[in-house]
């Protein structure tokens, strides 16, 4: 038997999945992101990139001792 927020949960999903099933993977990301970015304004926290791209980013940086 599902509990109270199992089924909130469960609606969120679903609903989330309505909005996006049509998207593109592009159109997806780009929707997310402009999410985040909302909600990283209306509660004050900030973004950082992946740790792969910061870890490839700071490889690249520095010159390859072999």
């Amino acid at each position: 038997m599902m509990n109270r927020c199992e089924a909130e949960i469960n609606a969120i999903r679903l609903r989330l999945y309505e909005e996006t099933k049509d998207l593109t993977p592009d159109e997806r990301s780009r929707q997310r992101n402009d999410r985040l970015k909302e909600l990283a304004a209306e509660f004050g926290f900030t973004i950082s990139k992946p740790a792969s791209e910061a870890k490839a980013k700071t490889e690249s940086s520095f010159p390859h001792t072999s």
